[in-house]
């Protein structure tokens, strides 16, 4: 049980994993490309917080700028909550593909292609919806 609170999953979760891996079912093979977090420095972080350490001296002991980790934290629960598999977890599942194109929205896409026909350069019609106008 306590292994099951320390990564943020039930005893239940964890047991049914370790049956499944008894019974051959391979693992999950995602693995995050270069220069994203991997399952180890999320480790450390997580560590470092139960230490009581500031994100600038984590992220000295990752080779890490102190922003990434603190964006790390903060995007999964914060200090108190924060556990290395929902983060890993989480990570994953921001890196699912396909992915919704920007211009799959009507009106955007109506308006997008009203700007092109009226002349507009792709980069002014960047800039017009980057500031967020009609």
């Amino acid at each position: 049980m306590a292994i099951g609170k320390a990564v943020g999953f039930s005893h239940t979760s964890i047991r049914a994993t370790l049956l499944s891996r008894q019974k051959g079912v391979a693992p999950e093979s995602w693995v995050p490309r270069s220069g994203r977090l991997n399952v180890h420095e999320r480790e450390e972080i997580l560590l470092g917080l139960h230490r009581g350490e500031s994100m600038r001296a984590i992220g000295r002991t990752l080779g890490r700028a102190p922003s990434t980790i603190s964006r790390e934290v903060a995007a999964n629960e914060g200090r108190e909550e924060y556990r290395i598999w929902r983060a890993y977890e989480r990570a994953r599942a921001c890196t699912k593909r396909p992915k919704a194109a920007k211009l799959d929205c009507p009106v955007l896409c109506a308006k997008v292609t009203t700007w092109l026909e009226e002349s507009w350069s792709p980069k002014e019609i960047a800039n017009r919806i980057g500031l967020g106008l009609p």
